[in-house]
């Protein structure tokens, strides 16, 4: 007997269907929907579903550009060894409690001394402010380099800086640090793309958009680098500004 012949032995025909396997959701109250049918009174009402929350959040924190490494750096877990690391922890939890209540620049600089935490801090209040629903870019600065180049075209790389433009708080990390060593073994790409940075920069400095930078250079290096972009973040970081000095303060050498 063929297997044709079997099918129809067991009255499996032409118009029987056979089942799909029971779709799977991630969340069975809604089916995924992010809305819940609710009965009350003899009356059918639509309510969010709780994981809707949930969901943005996740969505949020991966369309931050915040790395799956980083996800864990909060505030609750920086550990300061000094004055100056409990300072710069107190006011960055100080800025994520104020942050968009208020109309007025809201920048938060960390300068200087490498391994000092900076980058721990800057993603600190990167994720708790995403768990607010604040629409948060965050980027080193050498990758914000490669968007630039990687942008063959004027119209492709008009997208690129309107995604770092139009975030309400915007994280640069190691800002200007490839000025100091060679990128990728050719010249330094950084004045082929000022004027990119630069358009990055003075839009939020124009419409008073959060911007966090990291930068092992000082305050007053950082505005010899370029007094435009460099006026701008220290203008509208004012007391925000948080210089490290001390060497001892490197974890990756004299570690936790």
């Amino acid at each position: 007997m063929t297997a044709m012949e079997q099918i129809m032995q067991d009255g499996i025909g032409a118009n029987t269907r056979i089942k799909s396997p029971a779709k799977q959701y991630q969340c069975e109250k809604c089916h995924d929907t992010g809305w819940m049918t609710i009965l009350e009174d003899g009356h059918e009402f639509a309510r969010r579903c709780e994981c809707r929350k949930r969901r943005k959040a996740e969505e949020a924190l991966k369309a931050s550009g915040i790395a799956i490494a980083f996800q864990d750096k909060s505030l609750g877990n920086y550990r300061p060894k000094n004055a100056t690391q409990a300072d710069a922890l107190n006011r960055a939890e100080k800025y994520v409690e104020i942050f968009g209540q208020y109309r007025m620049h809201m920048n938060f600089m960390l300068m200087g001394q490498n391994g000092a935490g900076k980058t721990h801090l800057a993603i600190g209040i990167a994720n708790a402010l995403i768990k607010k629903n604040v629409l948060v870019r965050y980027v080193t600065f050498y990758d914000l380099l490669d968007a630039f180049s990687n942008a063959k075209k004027e119209r492709d790389l008009k997208k690129v800086v309107q995604q770092y433009q139009k975030a309400e708080l915007l994280v640069i990390d190691d800002i200007f640090r490839t000025t100091i060593r060679e990128w990728n073994g050719k010249k330094n790409p950084l004045m082929s793309h000022i004027d990119s940075m630069f358009r990055v920069i003075n839009y939020r400095y124009e419409n008073i958009k959060g911007t966090i930078i990291t930068c092992e250079k000082t305050t007053e290096e950082l505005l010899k680098m370029d007094q435009a972009i460099g006026g701008r973040l220290v203008e509208c970081a004012r007391g925000n500004i948080i210089d490290f000095k001390d060497p001892m303060l490197d974890h990756r050498i004299h570690g936790q």
